[in-house]
């Protein structure tokens, strides 16, 4: 969880950080979401979605980690949110009562709640695009109620994450096109009434290769047109099973030419450069006009890292593959990249947090196992 979280700090694209794209199986079952959210914020200064909670005991110990980031403040803690938990949807229309408590808690410390639901079309939801999107969004909005019946006004993050059960295995499959249509609709239904939301572009394939870059690319292409509050999906592989470095470094890139592309292009009289051509037919040349130097340094043209464009050189290849590149970017990250500790203090306060809810969470088994007997 640390490595990850200190590349994420590090990449240019990436502005906000998921809790948690890696897990610590090395902990009790209970303590994963909670050290999840500890570690990730020891390594990295940028502000969280997540962590997920599922009863009314983790969400309090979320809860209490973030305020110990704003020193125990509830009004800073509702001015400045350092995270947004989410709650999960049992698709269809299921939510039972830990979840309950979860968002309650949620609810009532300010934070935004993000609102999860992932009906699996054919198994959960019906085998048809817009009934998965409208079972889904049905699902959002009921988060949305109850969260804004407790306290009113809450922000709420609409995550609806549709995936295609493979009706051969029933595996939930994430690389179709329908996929990324289905995410661009329910972009485009969350921007109609107002709601913030989040959509992943995901792929299938266990590798990185071909089928990966592909099906991310058409995905999360067909997701960006419809201009989500946040696009997501980095790192990804095999129907969001697995990750690797490598993949949070070249997804990184594939972002930034996104983004140049949803940048778009202006039309001013700068940007037309009539004077410019009229200054060339007179004489001078593109390469030391000043406009050029000018906008060399305004980001006209998007740059890549790893991407090479400069194909044959004396006939072989100018540059190594992309994967390559990524492998020895990850290797430097890793090596130079430090985020500052958080003050002692606020650590402090975080494992005595993770330590009461430990002792509290064993205390209720034995209670339970004490009253089976």
């Amino acid at each position: 969880v640390d490595i990850t979280t200190r590349i994420l700090d590090s990449l240019s694209e990436i502005d906000i950080v998921y809790v948690s794209l890696m897990d610590a199986t090395e902990v009790a079952p209970h303590l994963i979401t909670v050290t999840d959210l500890a570690t990730t914020i020891a390594n990295t200064t940028k502000p969280l979605v997540g962590p997920g909670a599922i009863n009314g005991d983790e969400a309090k110990a979320i809860v209490s980690i973030a305020l110990a980031l704003r020193n125990g403040d509830r009004e800073e803690l509702k001015a400045r949110p350092p995270c947004a938990p989410f709650v999960v949807a049992i698709t269809p229309l299921t939510f039972t009562g830990e979840v309950v408590d979860a968002l309650i808690e949620i609810a009532k410390s300010g934070l935004p709640l993000t609102a999860i639901t992932n009906p699996v079309m054919g198994a959960t939801s019906p085998y048809s695009i817009t009934g998965t999107v409208a079972l889904g969004h049905a699902e959002e909005l009921a988060i949305a109620v109850m969260a804004n019946a407790i306290r009113p006004g809450l922000p709420i993050l609409s995550f609806n994450t549709p995936t295609i059960a493979d009706m051969k295995t029933i595996i939930s499959t994430n690389g179709g096109p329908e996929i990324g249509l289905m995410r661009h609709l329910i972009t485009r239904l969350a921007r109609h009434l107002g709601i913030p939301s989040w959509a992943h572009g995901d792929n299938s394939s266990a590798r990185m290769d071909e089928q990966a870059s592909d099906e991310k690319t058409i995905n999360t292409m067909l997701i960006a047109n419809a201009r989500p509050s946040l696009l997501g999906g980095l790192g990804g592989l095999a129907n969001v099973t697995l990750s690797s470095y490598e993949t949070l470094i070249m997804d990184n890139e594939r972002f930034g030419a996104i983004r140049r592309i949803l940048r778009g292009v202006s039309t001013d009289k700068d940007h037309l450069a009539y004077e410019v051509v009229k200054d060339i037919v007179n004489g001078q040349n593109f390469i030391c006009h000043d406009h050029t130097l000018r906008f060399l340094y305004e980001d006209e043209v998007w740059i890549p890292k790893l991407a090479n464009r400069l194909g044959l050189i004396n006939g072989k290849p100018s540059a190594g593959p992309m994967l390559e590149k990524a492998k020895e970017e990850v290797r430097k990250i890793i090596k130079d990249h430090i985020v500052e500790p958080l003050p002692k203090y606020i650590q402090t306060a975080i494992n005595k947090i993770i330590n009461e809810y430990d002792k509290k969470v064993v205390r209720s088994k034995i209670t339970t196992s004490k009253l089976k007997m």
